[in-house]
């Protein structure tokens, strides 16, 4: 009788560990399974065509968002933003459409011909990616380049985009945020520093930047008197040093 009882003690011990190592492998898989998908990079697609709006006409720009072979349907944001060449100090930003399927929209009128550009920004997943695209309305001529900014003898398709306060203020603090991009990927580990000054002053201020998430950099500025500003950004990452100037008001 006793042999018995100690036989049903050790197959009942010999179940929980099987059942435990076969829960174990159950959740290891799903946690590999998980860090999988956290690895897959946030993909972000303008499918509208550069030539697709005619000056004062409605039209809709459509971008698709995936991450590996899924289609993102739950972006927390996505946001257009747009400005005519030569005037990105004066962007405008619109929320984005969830059409389902991964399709985020936004349908806009080109008052006037031009050359425009359009940044999506889109955060999801714990993701944020913004790629550009620029657009021909009418019969204005396309740049194929990067707007306004600088390489020094290198063929890098490098964008630098500048993302400053609507309001910025005599003695309050502002957060200027400037995101860079090669090839539609974040551009990380540059040394990216805020060059600016009052205009019509000989005094420039060099100040370093911190990258705080991939391919953005931050610093805090504070303005003392009011006026007309020049921001100078400078990039250098090994042998590429690229510029990107812009002016803004304190008020």
């Amino acid at each position: 009788m006793m042999i018995k009882r100690y036989f049903f003690y050790f197959a009942f011990i010999i179940t929980l560990v099987a059942c435990g190592n076969n829960g174990s492998s159950q959740l290891d898989a799903a946690n590999g399974e998980q860090d999988e998908d956290a690895l897959q990079p946030l993909e972000v697609a303008i499918l509208t065509e550069e030539d697709a709006f005619e000056p004062g006409k409605e039209g809709k720009i459509e971008i698709k968002v995936t991450k590996g072979d899924e289609n993102v349907t739950d972006a927390d944001d996505v946001q257009f933003e747009i400005w005519k060449q030569g005037h990105e100090d004066q962007s405008e930003k619109f929320e984005g459409k969830n059409e389902g399927g991964g399709i985020y929209s936004h349908t806009h009128t080109f008052d006037e011909e031009g050359v425009y550009y359009v940044i999506a920004h889109v955060t999801a997943r714990g993701s944020h990616t913004m790629p550009q695209k620029e657009f021909k309305v009418g019969e204005a001529e396309t740049l194929n380049h990067q707007e306004e900014s600088h390489s020094d003898g290198h063929e890098q398709e490098l964008s630098i985009h500048i993302e400053k306060p609507d309001a910025i203020k005599v003695n309050e603090p502002a957060v200027l945020t400037v995101h860079l991009q090669e090839d539609g990927k974040p551009f990380t580990e540059a040394n990216v520093t805020f060059e600016y000054w009052q205009a019509g002053q000989d005094n420039h201020e060099f100040v370093d930047t911190s990258e705080n998430k991939q391919g953005q950099y931050t610093r805090e500025l504070l303005f003392n008197e009011s006026g007309e500003y020049q921001l100078n950004v400078h990039v250098k990452k090994g042998e590429i040093h690229s510029h990107k100037e812009i002016t803004f008001q304190v008020r």
